[in-house]
């Protein structure tokens, strides 16, 4: 189907089972409002090279629909780049521990974005990777405070060192005897 065909068709009449042959070309052909309208399921059909093809129309997928599909192990660290704070924020830990090895293609609208909860899912593998000190900044100290001793230990000096003064009043006993 040539990107001209599908642009004249709702998502909705594309099975989900379809969307795993759709190309990087007849994916980028779709409009936002076109890729806003996936379903879960049909995201999860979705191929690696596809999905990366996206770009910045990554972050049309619905927070409430299909982003809950994403398989965010396919994401590239430049892809995942192209996650909007809110679509981040409405990952499920499992979802964010799947980036945690990309930590270093989010932003640090992103890593604000970030709930206790997915921190926590990231913290042993993605938070010790953060060196951007704007990234680690971005973290609120309350996440901080709530992270496991053990994420501590594996830090970089570059890491510290890029810590605030606010994030480093928030550090807790057993998180400061990990250093």
């Amino acid at each position: 189907i040539s990107g001209e065909v599908l642009t004249g068709i709702s998502p909705k009449a594309i099975p989900s089972l379809a969307v795993a042959s759709l190309s990087v070309d007849q994916l980028q052909a779709l409009d936002v409002s076109q890729i806003s309208a996936f379903t879960s399921s049909q995201v999860a059909n979705l191929k690696a090279e596809p999905l990366n093809g996206l770009g910045e129309k990554l972050g049309a997928f619905s927070v409430k629909g299909g982003l809950a599909g994403l398989k965010t192990s396919l994401l590239t660290s430049e892809t995942s780049q192209f996650l909007t704070p809110a679509q981040v924020t409405g990952l499920t830990t499992t979802q964010i521990g799947l980036i945690a090895t990309q930590a270093e293609g989010l932003t640090a609208d992103q890593i604000s974005s970030l709930t206790t909860a997915q921190a926590i899912a990231i913290s042993n593998k993605a938070i010790p990777l953060l060196s951007l000190e704007d990234a680690i900044q971005a973290l609120d100290p309350k996440v901080i405070a709530a992270l496991p001793t053990k994420t501590f230990a594996a830090l970089t000096v570059d890491a510290l060192k890029a810590f605030s003064p606010n994030q480093l009043t928030a550090l807790t006993t057993a998180q400061i005897g990990a250093i």
